[in-house]
């Protein structure tokens, strides 16, 4: 921060291509993301995780975190950095935001594929008049 503050910022990063995930533990302010941030961690990808992966190495790094902070109080919060520079937003993320592009590759996509949440906003794209819906999960060995 103050990059990417707003909503599903891991989302958003991930379909960017970014492949370590930056995390804050900030006080919360009425401006969204804008409080002081008091520890920060990096969530590291390797590119493979669909979002359920992805969720939980997010949570266990929040976890980190939350721990870490807890440790530390209340000599922590004289510690928090105000944050500089100018921010960035994530918009709120849309069931259209989970459209595909028949015309593109898989590959070309493989970012936002990872990242749909298969109940509440699956893949889909629209093709020959007709809109199809894709789920995407791992095989297991």
């Amino acid at each position: 921060l103050p990059k990417g503050r707003g909503m599903s910022p891991v989302t958003w990063q991930v379909i960017e291509g970014v492949s370590d995930i930056p995390l804050s533990l900030i006080e919360a302010v009425e401006k969204v993301d804008a409080g002081k941030v008091y520890l920060r961690g990096l969530v590291p990808l390797t590119g493979d995780e669909l979002l359920p992966e992805i969720r939980e190495k997010v949570a266990k790094e929040m976890v980190r975190l939350c721990r870490q902070f807890i440790a530390g109080y209340p000599g922590i919060l004289d510690r928090g950095e105000i944050q500089t520079g100018e921010p960035s937003y994530y918009p709120w993320r849309k069931p259209d935001d989970s459209r595909l592009a028949p015309s593109k590759s898989i590959e070309k996509q493989f970012n936002l594929l990872r990242t749909v949440d298969n109940e509440a906003s699956p893949a889909f794209f629209s093709h020959r008049g007709s809109t199809y819906i894709l789920k995407i999960e791992k095989k297991k060995d």
